[in-house]
């Protein structure tokens, strides 16, 4: 084996989960040249795992259009690829799959029997190695846990910002409130209560919130300004990826939704606390490090979800759209819970 190439597209935290299987390539066939297709502005993340030779970041508004096929395809067969993995089950990736011209190409495996009320039976980093099935490698050979490593100077972003807000690293929260569909967010009064509750537990701990241009209306609704608090920090679309993984790798702990961000957080294994509302834990919680699993002084990774779950057959759907309309999966899931999680983190 000389060559391969790996496909998926996005996102974030799906392509932290392809690090166990890039790792087991790694175990296998050491020598083994390693590419990786993915959207071109995802790039960096797949860069950041230092696991592959080339990424290859495609534009696919610009760069996979009939007119701009046949160039791909030539890109792609110029190294003769012994086998295609392909992780996403749609028809571009496979498609893409095909146009590589490699000698063997492997689909990544659906699981059957995830759905509401029912439990998956393996998780999606465990599913991605399961891609290599038909090669006789059943398991992830170098553990399930995900990788990231953020660079030099993204530490040093990190250390400077830290230093203009007047914070040191390991005394601080950081919290990412934001997820791309509704129902993974949690609501922003129980987030208040939380930061209050962990301010007035922890006079000497800052909190430092995260986002993008898409969590401007909740954050805004959190109402940091009634607060008055010098040590509640809003960057709300001034840090890039890799400065924000090199702050959690120095927080105290890291709250978030289930979403890129907290895969990035288990990646770069800083105490976390992950919610879960409409999605599964054991589907799309990331594995830790060896000793965090089990003989570290604390527990590095919680994953909260609602403990009386009895009314709720439909979890964990998966969805988009909550069909009770109520969100309850993440909206039950209180603020007292979290805090006692995160206090967990620090060791209190």
């Amino acid at each position: 084996m000389k060559s391969i190439l790996v496909i998926r597209w996005g996102a974030i935290g799906d392509l932290l989960m392809t690090t166990p299987l890039l790792r087991t390539l790694r175990t296998r066939w050491p020598g083994v040249h390693i590419s990786f297709v993915c959207d071109h502005g995802l790039a960096g993340v797949v860069r950041a795992t230092g696991l592959v030779d080339e990424v290859i970041g495609i534009n696919k508004r610009t760069e996979y259009t009939l007119s701009t096929l046949p160039a791909l395809r030539k890109r792609l067969r110029q190294r003769s690829y012994d086998l295609a993995l392909d992780l996403q089950p749609v028809f571009r990736s496979r498609f893409l799959a095909w146009l590589s011209g490699a000698r063997t190409v492997l689909h990544v495996p659906r699981d059957p029997q995830f759905g509401p009320g029912r439990p998956a039976r393996r998780s999606a980093a465990e599913n991605f190695v399961a891609v290599l099935g038909p090669l006789g490698i059943e398991n992830a050979l170098d553990g399930l846990h995900l990788s990231y490593t953020p660079g030099s100077a993204a530490a040093e972003r990190a250390a400077a910002l830290l230093a203009s807000l007047h914070v040191n690293a390991g005394t601080y929260v950081l919290v990412n409130p934001g997820a791309s569909a509704a129902n993974r967010r949690w609501p922003a009064d129980h987030l208040r209560q939380t930061m209050l509750a962990l301010r007035a537990r922890h006079p000497m701990l800052a909190i430092l919130l995260i986002g993008g241009p898409g969590d401007i209306a909740q954050i805004q609704s959190l109402r940091i300004e009634e607060m008055q608090d010098p040590k509640i920090h809003v960057l709300l679309g001034t840090v890039d990826l890799e400065t924000t993984a090199a702050l959690m790798a120095v927080s105290a702990a890291t709250l978030s939704t289930d979403t890129g961000p907290m895969h990035l957080a288990a990646a770069v294994n800083a105490p976390l606390v992950a919610l879960f509302g409409p999605t599964s834990p054991a589907r799309t919680g990331p594995a830790r490090r060896g000793p965090a699993l089990g003989d570290a002084p604390r527990a590095r990774l919680d994953p909260i979800t609602l403990q009386d779950q009895s009314d709720l057959p439909c979890r964990p759907c998966d969805k988009r759209d909550c069909a009770r309309g109520d969100l309850a999966c993440i909206q039950r899931v209180l603020p007292a819970t979290v805090v006692d999680a995160i206090d967990r983190q620090l060791g209190a």
